[in-house]
């Protein structure tokens, strides 16, 4: 779960385009205090694994999402940013295809 300070329906939107639930479940990965992998004034940065990266950052855009126009691509997927409405980073994932 988020803490958010607002219930705004741009939050609402947002989570619509995950079609998210509160059974989802997820992994989480430590950082150090000094990482700046994300903004320090961050306590944590969501990572949400989607099938089609593009496509949801399209449609996060089209919602009005602040969407970051940089992409990375690894050995173990492609990853994408946006900014949710109370500021915070969260994190795309699209795996790479397996047979």
């Amino acid at each position: 779960m988020v803490r958010a300070a607002s219930r705004s329906n741009e939050i609402r939107r947002v989570f619509r385009v995950f079609c998210l639930s509160a059974t989802r479940s997820g992994v989480f990965a430590f950082f150090g205090q000094d990482d700046g992998y994300f903004p320090p004034a961050q306590k944590a940065m969501i990572n949400l694994q989607v099938d089609d990266l593009n496509g949801v950052l399209d449609r996060l855009r089209d919602e009005g999402v602040a969407v970051d126009p940089k992409r990375e691509n690894c050995d173990f997927g492609k990853f994408g940013w946006f900014t949710d409405p109370e500021g915070n980073r969260v994190q795309l994932w699209q795996p790479v295809a397996t047979d």
